[in-house]
């Protein structure tokens, strides 16, 4: 199974930075990572190596823009499941291949008490999400878009 990683961002070159720190550190690694940004200043190409990178750019008082940015990265998927990574989270190192191996028997799979990295304190906490899955913590097959 090929997994495709999907990154929104804007405006977090360091969030994302560690980022990429965390899927560095994957077990398994995703056949491709495709990130969208539409922050005010795209992210430095050291942090673009690597990934395939489109570049939204934003509009005045848009407003949230998660949803813009999945719309446009939806067609460029080439995996067979898919992973939403966001720049703000903590991703232990088997979080790739525990998600596979989930969704080789499941098509949609989350996680609950997502683990968040502050980047202003440098501290992390848990969401107490323990009824739904975060957005930043769901995986799924490509056949159910």
């Amino acid at each position: 199974m090929k997994i495709t990683l999907i990154t929104p961002t804007g405006d977090r070159p360091e969030a994302f930075a560690l980022t990429r720190m965390w899927m560095n550190y994957q077990e398994v690694k995703a056949d491709q990572w495709i990130v969208i940004d539409d922050g005010w200043v795209p992210l430095p190409e050291r942090l673009r190596a690597g990934v395939d990178y489109v570049r939204r750019t934003p509009l005045k008082e848009e407003g949230h823009t998660l949803t813009k940015n999945m719309r446009v990265a939806l067609p460029l998927i080439t995996g067979d499941a898919v992973l939403i990574i966001e720049d703000d989270d903590w991703y232990g190192p088997k979080y790739i291949s525990t998600m596979k191996d989930l969704l080789n028997s499941y098509d949609l799979v989350g996680e609950a008490n997502a683990r968040y990295y502050h980047l202003p304190t440098m501290k992390y906490s848990r969401i107490g999400n323990g009824t739904h899955a975060s957005l930043c913590q769901t995986g799924f097959r490509k056949e159910i878009l």
